[in-house]
């Protein structure tokens, strides 16, 4: 697992880390013609997210100035994929709804939704997205050995975590009250955070660190399900079909499952996010730091 931090000096890591990342990212914006367009979006922007949860991690050490620049010159770079981004997610998601028993409406909306893609894929190509994307990640190389990493400490990567943390439960509490599309989704992105911060800070082990780190995933998995078929259920605006039933029997069929779907997501996101934020950050960076002596005491 290249993203996590290994037993070495601190800035060494973070380099490497920041580094894996963006050269991932960067190679695929530059393969992108010799494979899938919405495949090598998917993957760059897996890449840029992880760099952007470092960033938040990092905060602490490295300041506000900092933090907002290079976090800025990410979003940049993953904006100009939005459009296929969101495109390929609306189809992944109608392919999932429509098995043998799906109405045929769903593979009237599927095919719609495909040919939107390729709309959205040609448009953005036209747009020169990867020329403009590869421009801000070879930038971001560039400034990668300036990175101000001098007070990185265990006690600003506590700091970070606890951020994280902290920011997860606020958004926890938001959702319960008014689970609205928006408040669950901005629950999914502090979740996300922090199942990254774990996945730096877990080491190779121990169990019980590998088991909230299974959770944070599985949590962010459900509410990004049920975030996906809100999108779905939004294309109806820039998607019109001959037949306006065939949304009506999706959003139906939606409707049925989504309930469903936050209450699991909620119900998880009360027992992952149950301790404290003192008692969780210590709880993950006292073991952390456990795994990082062991060699010096062998």
């Amino acid at each position: 697992m290249s993203y996590r931090f290994r037993k070495k000096s601190r800035a060494r890591e973070v380099h490497r880390v920041a580094r894996e990342e963006l050269e991932g990212a960067l190679k695929e914006a530059l393969t992108v013609s010799d494979q899938d367009r919405s495949t090598a979006v998917h993957e760059a922007r897996k890449h840029l997210k992880k760099i952007r949860a470092l960033l938040r991690l990092l905060r602490p050490a490295t300041g506000k100035a900092f933090y907002k620049r290079e976090n800025a010159a990410m979003r940049k770079a993953a904006q100009t994929m939005s459009s296929i981004r969101d495109s390929h997610v609306r189809v992944q998601t109608i392919k999932k709804l429509t098995t043998r028993r799906a109405p045929p409406a769903f593979g009237r909306i599927q095919a719609a939704l495909a040919a939107r893609l390729r709309q959205a894929t040609e448009k953005a190509e036209n747009d020169d997205w990867s020329k403009q994307a590869t421009s801000e990640m070879e930038h971001a190389l560039v400034r990668l050995e300036d990175w101000p990493l001098k007070r990185l400490k265990t006690k600003s990567l506590r700091s970070g975590l606890k951020a994280g943390y902290k920011k997860a439960r606020r958004a926890l509490a938001v959702a319960r009250r008014d689970p609205t599309d928006a408040n669950l989704h901005e629950l999914r992105k502090t979740v996300k955070d922090l199942w990254y911060h774990l996945r730096l800070l877990r080491g190779k082990g121990p169990a019980p660190v590998a088991a909230l780190t299974k959770q944070l995933r599985d949590l962010g998995q459900k509410l990004g399900d049920d975030h996906d078929l809100g999108m779905l259920l939004a294309a109806r605006a820039d998607n019109p079909l001959p037949n306006p039933a065939d949304w009506e029997k999706l959003e139906k069929a939606v409707a049925s499952r989504r309930p469903r779907l936050q209450r699991a997501a909620l119900r998880l996101a009360s027992k992952t996010l149950i301790r404290k934020p003192g008692t969780f950050t210590d709880f993950v960076v006292g073991r952390w730091k456990s795994w990082r002596s062991l060699d010096a005491k062998n």
